[in-house]
């Protein structure tokens, strides 16, 4: 009986040094092909992942199979795709960051400590439009 335990332990070690990592890196440019700095790069539902670093390249190291990776930053369109990395040793991703643009509310700005709706201000203002 203890021969078969050393046995079973002896074979779950040897399978767990079998797990193969992947490492999957690449470089995140702008619309103006310029790199950019502290993208987070995520694989969805796992928890892990990494930021670009002052030449916009990133590391990360993967487990063997298909993950969905997402690249986000503040101000531009989140990106993800669907990276395979069985068989493959490394694998290289680049990506292409576009802006995003969203229209805001009206904001009022008001010299008092306390909040108040643009219809219950009693001093003269006036509205700003936003110009593109």
């Amino acid at each position: 009986m203890r021969n078969f335990n050393l046995l079973i332990l002896g074979l779950l070690v040897s399978f767990t040094g079998f797990s193969q990592t992947i490492k999957l890196y690449g470089t995140v440019i702008d619309e103006k092909d310029s790199a950019m700095i502290g993208v987070v790069i995520s694989v969805k539902g796992s928890g892990t992942g990494t930021t670009t670093d002052f030449d916009g390249k990133y590391q990360l190291e993967l487990e063997a199979g298909t993950h969905t990776i997402e690249y986000s930053y503040v101000g531009y369109q989140t990106r993800s795709f669907l990276v395979t990395t069985i068989g493959l040793k490394e694998k290289r991703q680049d990506v292409k960051m576009s802006e995003e643009t969203k229209e805001m509310d009206i904001v009022v700005v008001t010299g008092t400590k306390y909040e108040k709706k643009l219809s219950e201000e009693v001093t003269s203002m006036e509205v700003l439009k936003g110009t593109v």
